[in-house]
């Protein structure tokens, strides 16, 4: 199984954390090193490798995605690093700030053969299906 790791694990990132770690692998966690959320990740967590530095997730070649859960104006550069890692690459919307950084991120994920996509919960959400 492609091992996964999570960059953002504040109020949503958690929420991630919780569900994925149920069915797939998540080696490692990054954050911005609030140790709330550090000491959270710990004590329900406590086999997730935790890094302040996503340098060490994008230089790991166990894993195959990223999540990233994080302020929206880090997504540009953290797709960008992730897929140029040749990581395959789950973002919370939005994508990017503008059009422009949207369009490379795409790019440069299908020049790699890599998916990239944005989550949108509500879309998938069983109660708009029904609707």
């Amino acid at each position: 199984m492609q091992k996964l790791a999570i960059i953002g694990i504040g109020r949503w990132g958690k929420n991630l954390i919780r569900d994925l770690s149920k069915i797939s692998n998540i080696k490692k966690c990054s954050s911005n090193g609030n140790q709330k959320n550090i000491n959270w990740l710990k004590k329900h967590h406590p086999s997730l490798q935790y890094t302040s530095n996503p340098e060490e997730i994008f230089n790991d070649k166990e894993i195959g995605a990223v999540i990233i859960s994080t302020p929206l104006n880090t997504h540009y550069k953290l797709v960008k690093k992730a897929l140029l890692s040749k990581k395959n690459v789950f973002v919370e919307k939005p994508l990017a700030t503008n059009v422009i950084h949207i369009n490379e991120l795409i790019k440069l994920a299908q020049k790699n053969k890599l998916n990239l996509f944005v989550g949108h919960v509500f879309l998938y959400n069983e109660i708009f299906n029904k609707i």
